[in-house]
């Protein structure tokens, strides 16, 4: 990898690739104390030792973190996490109605589909979160269709 001349993505130390990967999902959900030290943190700390401890460094991107974690075979998990983000943001669009209500839960997609390109720990965390929000925004207006369909009659 060009990017890390020298080998020096191999200082990185990771005790375990799920819960690095899913930290963003399991923390919040206290399923873990705290997460792993990123990616990016690590490879400040090699760089720039006095950082040592800091929570300091860039967020890992996907082909970087999937490398890291899996190796040449983290490029399909690249490649998953691409299509899925590809989906959210090209995809839905043409299946969600036109309307206000749809273009603040496109605008919610978008936003969460972005920030899972840029940390993808995180980006988990919130695809989680927007399937549960979604999930229920549609039993919020399923009940009150049915209650204006109800005082219609």
């Amino acid at each position: 990898m060009a990017a890390y001349p020298n080998n020096t993505f191999d200082v990185v130390r990771i005790t375990d690739p799920a819960t690095t990967l899913f930290s963003g999902l399991l923390q919040p959900l206290r399923l873990i104390d705290s997460p792993p030290p990123s990616i990016g943190n690590q490879l400040s700390w090699f760089t720039s030792p006095g950082t040592a401890g800091e929570n300091v460094g860039p967020n890992a991107r996907m082909p970087v973190l999937s490398f890291i974690l899996m190796g040449w075979g983290g490029l399909l998990l690249s490649a998953v996490a691409g299509f899925i983000t590809s989906f959210l943001l090209f995809k839905l669009p043409q299946y969600l109605p036109k309307g206000m209500i749809s273009t603040a839960l496109m605008t919610y997609i978008y936003v969460t589909a972005v920030l899972g390109i840029t940390d993808f720990a995180l980006g988990i965390g919130l695809w989680f979160d927007l399937s549960i929000n979604i999930f229920v925004l549609i039993v919020f207006m399923g009940l009150i269709s049915k209650q204006l369909s109800h005082s219609s009659n």
